[in-house]
């Protein structure tokens, strides 16, 4: 897994969650198996929790 935060010109920051995958099956694998969902999910929540920090 490989988190980013990349701080833009307007001050904001965009942060990018990757699998990383050994081999083009287990990429398929985890695609099949609801990682994509399972990612937007952890940023969700990541998002709220940097919210709540104020």
């Amino acid at each position: 897994m490989l988190l980013t935060f990349d701080e833009q010109a307007n001050g904001k920051t965009i942060v990018t969650l990757r699998q990383m995958h050994s081999t083009k099956a287990r990429r398929d694998e985890a695609i099949g198996s609801a990682a994509v969902e399972y990612g937007a999910q952890t940023l969700a929540n990541f998002a709220r929790h940097v919210q709540a920090r104020g």
